[in-house]
């Protein structure tokens, strides 16, 4: 590892992302036949050591900004980082003892830890922008995973009645996606 990230502000935040990618791209290759507990083991290992780092972070007193002072590292950002890795960590733990671990899928894994990335950029945010990238980063991939469970019987997908259909979360939803193109499209 290059000398210049160790005692980085963002070293678990990069860390975690490199771990996202080599998850996403690991899954790729071996689509076929995806062993997709084989990827929750490897999440594991790769939580441990972003909770290494940021426990490293935590006992040498960290400090710093990142990106023009759009992210500041301080006692409260790594605390909230130990924290949010200690509830993915469990949360990971959770979906590898189910018995129906080999029957999770294998995009579980990223929108996980996608989830925790948006949670530890918005505990280091210095500016409203970075918080607004953070919450969107965490919240999307949660309403993923809470959405796109669909599994009936034999591993066909669930018919959903109208009433699921027209949730109020799924209105949210789309009143929230229509609110994202609006602000795209008008000007912020």
């Amino acid at each position: 590892m290059d000398p210049s990230w160790f005692g980085s502000p963002l070293l678990p935040e990069g860390l975690l992302a490199v771990l996202i990618l080599v998850i996403i791209i690991l899954d790729a290759l071996f689509w076929p036949r995806r062993f997709s507990a084989n990827l929750g083991y490897l999440t594991l290992c790769g939580l441990l050591l972003v909770l290494s780092a940021a426990l490293e972070e935590w006992i040498h007193g960290p400090s710093g900004r990142a990106f023009h002072d759009l992210v500041f590292l301080d006692t409260y950002a790594t605390f909230f980082d130990l924290l949010v890795l200690a509830a993915a960590l469990g949360a990971l733990l959770l979906a590898l003892g189910d018995t129906d671990a080999k029957k999770l899928r294998g995009e579980f894994y990223p929108l996980l830890l996608v989830s925790v990335l948006g949670l530890m950029l918005t505990a280091a945010a210095a500016d409203l922008l970075v918080v607004c990238l953070g919450l969107e980063l965490a919240s999307l991939p949660l309403w993923a995973l809470g959405g796109g469970g669909g599994g009936g019987a034999g591993g066909r997908p669930r018919r959903r009645s109208r009433a699921q259909v027209s949730d109020p979360g799924s209105f949210r939803q789309q009143l929230r996606a229509l609110w994202h193109g609006v602000a795209l499209w008008g000007g912020g």
